[in-house]
């Protein structure tokens, strides 16, 4: 088979299992097995091996079963940086980088900075990489803090980031305060996340999206605890889920100077900044 026919017949099974956007899920999964650019798959008659083809359908074969094409791929892409992802961490999604851009915003050189809730690092890594500020990054999963670790070193950040495994600030002491606290915590309220899509709710981990019962679990956690780990006008960064800005902005309130509310790509109410007094 030749490309062409190969994206085709993709394409089809794709669409037969109903999946959005079929001929894009074909020409990533296509791209990364030929190790080829989009660009080049324009080259529509060349034969694919037997090796590439088989392995093609494999992962074809996943992708119908609703498995995320970075978890197949194992790698994804956030702020024009390459990460490594696997099923142990959440696929960072676009409108956290707005979550980067407003912190970005607010650093100035020599500040420290804590990523709580680090997954695959996606945060910790961009903003040391447009900062070269100095970044702790913690999470309570040690296969996420391996991952993230791999994820600075590919991105040339490793001794800008230190890694501590621990649930939220356990791992830190008190005595050291940050300019900056960023988090993406999770924020799906438990008894919706077996309403999720199927590639979320079976796949994705669910530490990673389970925010309690209201969803808030880990936003009043922060609210009462970031102050301590901040620096006289430091700033606590979050990003929140598309319902939840009023709530948090009222939790916040309660333990800080100044909260005020970021909208993402979509005009969507997504993140807060909270200042310290």
């Amino acid at each position: 088979m030749n490309i062409r026919e190969t994206l085709g017949w993709a394409k089809r099974q794709f669409e037969e299992f109903c999946l959005d956007n079929p001929e894009g899920n074909a020409e990533i999964l296509l791209e990364y097995v030929l190790g080829k650019k989009r660009s080049e798959l324009c080259l529509q008659d060349e034969e694919i091996s037997k090796e590439s083809l088989n392995l093609f359908k494999i992962y074809v074969k996943k992708r119908c079963m609703n498995m995320p094409v970075a978890y197949i791929t194992g790698e994804t892409e956030f702020m024009s940086l390459p990460f490594s992802v696997n099923e142990k961490v959440f696929i960072p999604r676009p409108e956290t980088e707005v979550l980067v851009e407003v912190a970005l915003e607010k650093l100035q050189r020599g500040d420290n900075v804590v990523d709580m809730g680090t997954g695959c690092g996606n945060i910790a890594v961009a903003v040391a990489k447009h900062s070269s500020c100095q970044v702790c990054a913690c999470d309570i999963s040690q296969e996420a803090i391996e991952i993230a670790g791999r994820n600075a070193m590919q991105n040339g950040v490793p001794r800008l980031i230190s890694f501590l495994k621990g649930d939220m600030f356990a791992p830190l002491t008190m005595s050291r305060k940050f300019d900056l606290v960023l988090s993406n915590p999770p924020y799906i309220r438990h008894g919706e996340i077996q309403s999720l899509p199927e590639e979320v709710r079976n796949f994705e981990p669910h530490i990673a999206l389970d925010g309690g019962e209201d969803g808030l679990k880990f936003y009043s956690y922060l609210s009462r605890n970031a102050r301590f780990f901040l620096k006289r006008g430091g700033y606590l960064i979050v990003e929140v889920g598309f319902d939840q800005a009023e709530p948090v902005h009222r939790s916040f309130t309660k333990h800080f100077k100044s909260v005020d509310i970021a909208r993402d790509y979509a005009g969507i109410k997504r993140i807060l900044i909270a200042q310290k007094q």
